[in-house]
């Protein structure tokens, strides 16, 4: 009984607040008039989900801010894609998309960008809270960034068979435990330098898994994903530094594994199958070593392993914390492999783990 009211109290609470940021931002709306849809425009926004409390840390509020760049390429009244751009630890929204380069990328590409921001409340690091068992379930953090996704869908006009999740680190980590858990939301996911979902349940086992892999059955997490959501298909890019002493290599087999696994393959343990197709590709004076997997016919995932990149975003803006300058440049990388996939099917979410997701917004800036 305890439990039952404290539930209604939560969602009381968080009908509220939703109540007071939608009065907010259509006040905005009001007084600024057309500006928040300005192509070149970046809003600043915020989300809240009933379900985005962490285990952990339960009195950390369920809602982050979020940036949203419309891009100055976008047409008038056409439907456009969406990217989510998930920073990594000590890292701010607006510093990975400097870093990244993605304002430009979007404007050349007519993409819209969301970019979720963790706070120091949450981690004093910044870095996503990956390994809390309620975002390693699909709530927690997870079901916060997927409130944003709504939110965002409810702003402006996107295209629901193009909506991309993208992250760097614990921000990679973060993006598969999203994907993972609403694998129909997404047309593909794209993780730098990071780990699959369910790698680790708190910050000991996620540091363990950091420096040596995962010890989890992570095949068996992606087979469970695809039992709940029904038959999906969401290809996967995995992006890794040979040299990256953060984050050890075993963790992009891993996300391969768990990729097959997800698309319907057969596969276990911790190691990937033989690889249906190789290839080494040249960038400067670094050498990249591609590899694909298949699940009936189709590209289920694919890894790039980047010789001489440590634990840095590749090609990324040197200036910023976190990016090697050198080529190939990973925004580009991602965003080619991104632009030929799409989802087919309806346009509406519904989680595999039927969380009800209640965004909520406040404000916009320039």
């Amino acid at each position: 009984m305890k439990r039952t009211l404290a539930g209604l109290a939560q969602r009381g609470a968080e009908a509220a607040r939703r109540v007071a940021d939608g009065a907010s931002l259509a006040w905005r709306r009001w007084r600024e008039g057309d500006a928040a849809a300005t192509p070149g425009r970046t809003l600043r926004l915020q989300a809240s989900s009933v379900d985005g409390r962490l285990a952990a840390w339960p009195l950390v509020a369920p809602r982050r801010a979020f940036e949203l760049y419309l891009p100055a390429g976008m047409p008038a009244g056409a439907a456009v894609p969406l990217l989510v751009w998930i920073h990594g630890c000590r890292q701010r929204a607006r510093d990975f998309a400097a870093g990244t380069r993605i304002r430009a990328h979007a404007d050349a590409r007519g993409i819209a960008v969301l970019m979720p921001e963790q706070g120091r409340l949450a981690n004093p690091m910044r870095c996503w809270n990956w390994f809390d068992p309620a975002t390693a379930d699909g709530r927690g953090e997870a079901a916060i960034v997927l409130a944003q996704v709504e939110q965002a869908c409810d702003i402006l006009a996107i295209d629901a068979s193009r909506i991309w999740i993208v992250g760097l680190s614990s921000g990679a980590a973060l993006a598969a435990a999203i994907a993972l858990h609403a694998p129909r939301r997404f047309a593909a996911l794209a993780c730098h330098s990071g780990l699959p979902a369910g790698a680790a349940r708190d910050a000991r086992e996620a540091r363990d898994a950091m420096a040596h892999g995962t010890r989890r059955d992570v095949a068996a997490i992606g087979a469970a994903a695809r039992r709940a959501a029904g038959d999906v298909r969401l290809p996967v890019l995995v992006l890794q530094g040979v040299e990256d002493t953060a984050v050890a290599s075993a963790n992009a087999d891993a996300l391969v594994v768990q990729a097959i696994a997800l698309n319907g393959g057969a596969t276990s343990g911790a190691a990937p199958p033989p690889p249906d197709a190789e290839a080494r590709r040249t960038f400067g004076e670094r050498v990249v070593h591609q590899a694909d997997w298949l699940v009936g016919g189709r590209l289920a995932a694919r890894r790039l392993r980047i010789e001489g990149l440590g634990h840095a975003w590749s090609g990324g803006d040197g200036s910023h914390d976190y990016f090697d300058p050198a080529p190939p440049e990973a925004t580009a990388l991602i965003l080619d492999f991104l632009a030929g996939q799409a989802r087919q099917g309806p346009g509406r979410f519904r989680s595999i783990l039927q969380n009800t997701i209640h965004p909520a917004g406040a404000g916009n800036g320039p």
